[in-house]
Formats: C-alpha cells, structure tokens, sequence
C-alpha cells in the first residue's frame, strides 16, 4: 500500500531497478521503499509529448523500426509499462521523498529532466543522487581508473552501500528543480533524434 511507502526511488533501466531493488530487499526496506523504472533509451528517438498518447505512440514506433530485436517489446508492452511509470511517478503522494538515480549520460539525464518537468508542480523533496560521482567517492581505487558509462553497471552490493551513504542527501533546489524542468521542454521540442551528454550537473 502506498501509505506504507516512505521513499520513491526513480531509475531509467531495468538493470538498475533490479540492482536497486535488490539491494533494498537486501537491507529490509523492499516494503517500506517504492521504484519507479523507466525502461527506456532516452538517449534517442523523439521525446516530444510523452505524456500524451500520440507522443508516445510516435516514439514506439521510431523505436519499433530502428530497434527490430525489441520488436517484441514495444508491441506489446512499451506503452503499457510507460504509462504505468508515469501514472506513479504523477500521482506519488507529496509527502514521501523523491530520490532520483542518474548517471552522467545522456540516456538518464534526459530521463532525469522528463521526471523533473513532470514534477515541477509538486512539493516532494527530490534527492538526486549522481551514480557516477558517488561510485568514485566510493569505491574509486588509486590502481584501476573505472567509472560505470551507466548506472546500471554498479552492482546490487554496492548499490546498497551507495544508498546508505547518500540517502540523507539534502533535496535540490527550487530553481535547480525548475532549471531542470525547463531544459525538459527544450529538448522535447527538438527534431534532434541523438542526444549527447558533454557536461555535468552541478
């Protein structure tokens, strides 16, 4: 029941919802924690109007002709599991705590900026953990220079560690909040079709 949920976790991927997910089970929380997963490449493709039918049908589409493995997928349950994302992430209640995952590429900062722009007017307290800065505050080693290209690719062991570490991270922002929403609408209404992560968030 979402009366017994204290935090919403928000992740682009289903490698990292898995990782997460079983780092929270792992740590006793599996009931008192919530994930979201946007199971995406937000990296490509049109990202115009997502919360609306037609934009999400015309992004299912470009997916379905340039991702034919998938084929499967986006017919037949790409909506479905998008929209059931967005119908949780919208209707969180404004009491529980946001903590949003995302690492520095192009796919989960695209993610984070429709999330954000889907929030922007609600009063949640959004925790945004950078998985990439934390895992080299963390785990970083003076003999291997490794930091994940996704966050994905950090284990569900460390996952735990990370979230112990970070979860007392203060909330974002205001402005950061809005600055964030708004970089949304820009890129939706590009006809760019690749998207490159070439900065960070600071």
């Amino acid at each position: 029941m979402v009366n017994k949920v204290k935090i919403i976790h928000i992740v682009f991927g289903m490698s990292i919802a898995g990782s997460l997910k079983f780092a929270l089970k792992k740590l006793g929380k599996e009931d008192k924690e919530k994930v979201i997963c946007f199971s995406d490449i937000f990296s490509v493709g049109p990202i115009k109007r997502l919360y609306e039918k037609e934009g999400l049908e015309e992004r299912k589409n470009w997916l379905r002709s340039h991702f034919s493995p998938y084929d499967d997928y986006f017919n037949r349950d790409y909506i479905h599991d998008f929209t059931e994302a967005l119908i949780a992430l919208t209707q969180a209640p404004e009491y529980i705590p946001l903590m949003i995952w995302t690492g520095e590429n192009s796919h989960e900062q695209t993610g984070l900026r429709l999330a954000l722009f889907l929030l922007k007017d609600k009063k949640n307290d959004i925790i945004l953990i950078n998985t990439n800065q934390a895992y080299q505050e963390q785990f970083q080693r003076p003999d291997r220079d490794y930091t994940p290209l996704c966050s994905g690719e950090i284990s569900p062991e460390k996952f735990g560690i990370l979230y112990k570490k970070y979860k007392i991270t203060k909330p974002i922002s205001l402005e950061m909040k809005k600055s964030l929403a708004k970089e949304w609408e820009t890129l939706s209404e590009s006809q760019d079709k690749l998207r490159l992560w070439t900065d960070k968030i600071h």
